[in-house]
């Protein structure tokens, strides 16, 4: 016997059938071939890429910081990454999952979690992005920050959250970091599972299908896949060799 229901994760058609096995399957069964996205076994939206791992953060005093000046200077530029949080942040702005940020300074950008569960995001120059739907905990979800040279846009698995106007920035020479505790930020407590910067505006505000894997491309500034699950760096698997160096996250299991 079978059951047929039909998913309402985030990514996929509300009319995407799902198929349970109910009982004992006949002994001449043979298992069709898996086709399509890795779903992996931890659940949650937007499906998946290639297993891999991801680094967890403790919602502490665990951070990555990475070598060189990441120069996305007067946009356009896309942050997004793959999370899965356990915990919202508790205080402060938010927490970060990338930033290179010097608050109330020309230059600076993040992409971040509010204390609201919300994405965030920011280009100091002009604006900060904060409103939104809540990011449920416990799933995997694709956030993303766009700035355009004219406009900054937060995304939550491919759906608008906020736009607003505003004028270009300069680019300030100090480092680059995700998921670190500051005097303005809290550290993000969960997952990421990739992060990647692009010289472009990926995504305008129709929105769009968040990429299941994020991949290198000619707009590629800096791709951390997080997959080596040994030693306390990340490679940059873009060709800028923006290494991280890991203090405090563990390496898990990825999406």
């Amino acid at each position: 016997d079978t059951e047929i229901g039909f998913t309402n994760q985030p990514g996929y058609a509300t009319t995407t059938p799902v198929v349970a096995f109910l009982g004992p399957l006949p002994t001449n069964h043979t298992p069709p071939t898996a086709t399509g996205g890795y779903s992996g076994s931890t659940g949650g939206g937007g499906g998946g890429g290639t297993p891999g791992y991801a680094l967890q953060f403790n919602g502490s005093d665990s951070y990555v910081a990475f070598t060189g000046n990441i120069d996305i200077s007067g946009g356009p530029w896309t942050l997004e990454a793959w999370i899965k949080l356990n915990s919202y942040p508790t205080g402060g702005r938010g927490g970060e999952v990338l930033a290179k940020m010097n608050p109330g300074t020309d230059g600076s950008w993040d992409l971040s979690v509010s204390p609201s569960g919300t994405v965030a995001g920011c280009n100091y120059a002009f604006a900060c992005n904060s409103t939104g739907s809540e990011i449920s905990l416990g799933e995997w979800h694709h956030i993303a920050t766009v700035y355009d040279g004219s406009s900054l846009r937060t995304f939550l698995d491919g759906t608008l959250q906020q736009e607003s106007a505003g004028s270009g920035n300069n680019n300030i020479n100090e480092g680059t970091w995700m998921g670190e505790s500051s005097p303005w930020t809290m550290p993000i407590d969960g997952l990421v599972d990739s992060v990647r910067i692009s010289n472009t505006a990926l995504y305008d505000a129709g929105g769009f299908t968040p990429p299941s894997t994020l991949t290198s491309t000619g707009n590629t500034v800096a791709l951390w896949q997080f997959n080596e699950n040994t030693g306390d760096t990340t490679a940059d698997s873009g060709s800028n060799g923006y290494t991280g160096t890991l203090s405090g996250p563990t390496w898990v299991a990825g999406r």
